[in-house]
């Protein structure tokens, strides 16, 4: 459903972007890559675009959470991957996003030891069945 809409709206919304100047629409794409990813098949390759374009909005207020999600699905691309030389730049990919996610958090828990934003929709997008969770995954924990 959600590749119509962009199929029918993406040139028209791009245009409308690109007239409106940066830093607009990157809640949308975090958005729609959310929805990829949320989806009864979730479809990792499509939310690496939008997750892209989010994560280099450096005022993005949700860039930690977009950093990390971006890391999750292109590890899942490179695990969907058949060709292990085909996914070894993915793994790299990943593991440099997921350190700029780390870097991220760690920068705002010291900017306020107090008031670490662990919540809100990204925080919950990229997890294991309920059944199969432990307190080891618990993403408060990290903060």
């Amino acid at each position: 459903m959600a590749r119509i809409a962009v199929r029918r709206l993406g040139g028209r919304a791009a245009a409308q972007h690109r007239a409106r100047g940066p830093g607009l629409g990157t809640a949308a794409r975090h958005g729609l890559a959310l929805t990829f990813l949320n989806a009864p098949e979730a479809d990792y390759a499509s939310a690496v675009e939008p997750l892209t374009l989010a994560a280099n909005d450096g005022g993005y207020a949700e860039r930690g959470w977009v950093l990390y999600q971006l890391a999750a699905t292109q590890r899942m691309v490179g695990i969907r991957t058949a060709d292990p030389k085909a996914a070894t730049p993915k793994f790299e990919d990943a593991l440099r996003r997921f350190g700029e996610a780390a870097g991220w958090f760690d920068g705002k828990k010291n900017a306020d030891e107090t008031d670490v934003d662990c919540g809100g929709a990204a925080a919950h997008t990229i997890q294991p069945d309920p059944s199969n969770w432990t307190p080891a995954m618990n993403v408060t924990a990290m903060c």
